[in-house]
């Protein structure tokens, strides 16, 4: 086997190798990215409903006046301070005891909302995702204080929570991505340098496999390859010994042969 074809073996193995442990890397890394990004999602979602919870407290409390002293011109401006004072808010709803909808949204699309919210019983579910059209908004369900106790929700856009995570991935995420880069660029690295003996154990296997017993056998090599090196030793001396006991006993009939045909050759010449 000449050299080029040892080299060209070597290389298809070492790359072999590196792929196989970039892929595990590859695929552990984004299952990591993945997870990253779902708790992300969670915690700002956590976040928004707690930023917007003081606004559901003060929508209570209005509908609870409203309740005790109906007056819908005090409620419209309730709503409008209410949508002033938190702006990520796309809605307001309160829904009286004559199951009349009150409803204050800033667009179009939570307006279309407007029927699916009123549905939504927030003793039931208090957080929960509404779509209509394909706008998807976060509803966020409390009661009035009065009796009975009526429903009120307020609600802001899906997209809101989703420009945040994106938000958090570009600015504070993106040492989190630099990291798991860097991770995979010093696995790869690892990786050549772990697989460097294996792909030389393989090469020396090779040589012996086509009769090439003087090969040079990593001895101080420690570790499962390192056993496998010393075994490797040991076959490659047994069949040294082999050899040269098969050697000798090819002579010992050469040798005898010759010493027959000597009387033949001294009879012929006399």
């Amino acid at each position: 086997m000449n050299e080029k074809t040892l080299f060209r073996i070597r290389s298809r193995l070492r790359w072999q190798l590196i792929a196989a442990w970039a892929a595990i890397l590859i695929v552990v890394a984004g299952g990591i990215l993945f997870a990253l990004a779902a708790r992300v999602s969670s915690l700002l979602l956590e976040t928004e409903v707690e930023k917007l919870r003081p606004a559901v407290r003060e929508l209570t409390k209005l509908c609870s006046d409203y309740y005790m002293s109906p007056s819908e011109g005090k409620l419209k401006v309730g709503f409008a301070k209410i949508m002033k004072d938190f702006p990520d808010l796309s809605y307001l709803l309160f829904r009286d005891a004559t199951d009349g909808v009150h409803w204050h949204a800033e667009t179009e699309g939570a307006n279309r909302l407007k029927n699916h919210a009123a549905s939504i019983d927030p003793r039931v579910k208090p957080i929960v995702e509404l779509e209509v059209d394909g706008d998807a908004y976060i509803n966020i369900g409390g009661v009035t204080d009065t009796l009975p106790r009526l429903p009120v929700s307020a609600g802001f856009a899906k997209s809101l929570l989703q420009r945040k995570v994106r938000g958090f991935f570009w600015n504070k995420g993106g040492i989190a991505l630099l990291a798991v880069a860097g991770g995979i660029i010093v696995g790869v690295l690892v990786c050549v340098w772990l697989t460097r003996p294996v792909v030389r154990l393989s090469l020396v296997a090779e040589k012996m496999s086509l009769g090439d017993m003087d090969v040079r056998l990593d001895l101080k090599c420690k570790g499962e390859i390192g056993r496998v090196y010393l075994s490797l030793e040991r076959l490659r001396e047994s069949v040294l010994y082999a050899l040269r006991r098969l050697n000798g006993r090819e002579r010992v009939p050469r040798r005898e042969a010759e010493r027959g045909k000597e009387p033949t050759r001294q009879g012929s010449a006399s």
